[in-house]
């Protein structure tokens, strides 16, 4: 082993255990195990061996710890050259995307291979008879990033290629300075096999050295048999629009031009100026009403199984804005008997 990957086991590793874990490891052979080992076996590239990859369900797997990992701890450090990377000051977006579709067509490496295997199945391109599901519902702008990438990047209709690589630099990119201009937008191998969770089971840290490396850093002690998660932002409508998925709770929602939280019991917490009142507490509520009307249409019948895996999404997508629009209305009617509002 290698001097660095030798160091950074001494810091990351507790007292070894054997837990059972969830799933079915994948095989030796899978491209997500081979992507491991190829970051490993690059030049100052390290993965934590507590990493095991487990096939969840058809199309779904998820990264846990094998092992307890203390706060702090490296997980993973990604060289540079191994991520698809844009600088941000020079067309960042569109330039990404382009990358990304040279990665998708061109690239032969472990990383490019797991690219093309992403199908995001995102609600913007369902056929007309499943995106009709989602008429009338938030966040609405559903061809939101197409419409820009066309009018944008292309000046033109987008290939099927393109399109692909606009979704995977929408859905899968992070940036080296979320906050501050200039920077790189990046791809990067195992940064986006992590699955997504926000609140207390959200474990990871990302560090960022530019044109050096990408590392995954253990943002709080994690349970053997726990899994790891990296966060994909907040937003739980954002979240479905862009990547397809309806997070677990605790989710952000932003109904009615309102943002509050759903916590994991079903309750709400309101910004810090507090929950709506008076006249303002009327209008929020008849618009979750008039959302509530809109939840309650009936789901168009499946053409094919294809399709009505797509209206499985469409209705839990559903579900959790019903949902929230019950926490937030059934709290504000608490409020108002005690009082508060």
């Amino acid at each position: 082993m290698r001097l660095l990957a030798a160091a950074l086991l001494l810091h990351a590793t507790k007292a070894a255990v054997t837990t059972l874990l969830p799933g079915t490891a994948e095989p030796e052979s899978s491209d997500s195990v081979k992507l491991l080992k190829w970051i490993n076996e690059t030049e100052n590239g390290f993965v934590h061996p507590t990493h095991s990859v487990r096939r969840l369900g058809p199309g779904f797997r998820g990264i846990f710890a094998r092992t307890p990992i203390e706060k702090d701890a490296v997980l993973a450090v990604i060289p540079w050259d191994l991520c698809v990377t844009h600088p941000m000051d020079q067309d960042g977006h569109c330039g990404l995307s382009r990358k990304a579709v040279d990665a998708l067509v061109k690239g032969e490496t472990p990383y490019a291979k797991m690219l093309r295997e992403y199908d995001p199945s995102l609600p913007n391109d369902w056929p007309p008879n499943a995106r009709q599901s989602l008429d009338g519902l938030p966040p609405g702008d559903w061809d939101r990033h197409l419409k820009w990438f066309e009018a944008g990047c292309l000046k033109r209709k987008a290939t099927e290629d393109e399109r692909r690589g606009m979704y995977l630099m929408v859905a899968r990119s992070g940036s080296s300075r979320a906050y501050e201009q200039g920077g790189y937008l990046f791809l990067a191998p195992l940064y986006d096999l992590y699955n997504h969770r926000n609140g207390k089971y959200h474990n990871t840290l990302v560090k960022v050295e530019e044109g050096e490396s990408i590392s995954i850093i253990a943002g709080r002690d994690i349970n053997a048999g726990e899994e790891i998660f990296n966060t994909y932002g907040e937003g739980t409508l954002e979240l479905f629009r862009d990547y397809g998925f309806v997070e677990p709770l605790p989710r952000v929602w932003n109904l009615a031009s309102l943002r509050f939280v759903e916590d994991e019991e079903g309750r709400v917490t309101w910004p810090a100026a507090g929950p709506p009142r008076g006249p303002a507490r009327d209008e929020f509520l008849n618009r979750l009403a008039t959302l509530k009307r809109a939840l309650s249409a009936p789901l168009p019948s499946p053409d094919d199984d294809a399709e009505a895996a797509l209206l499985e999404r469409a209705s839990a997508f559903i579900g959790a804005v019903g949902g929230a629009v019950d926490a937030a209305t059934a709290d504000l009617a608490n409020n108002r008997l005690s009082g508060e509002l």
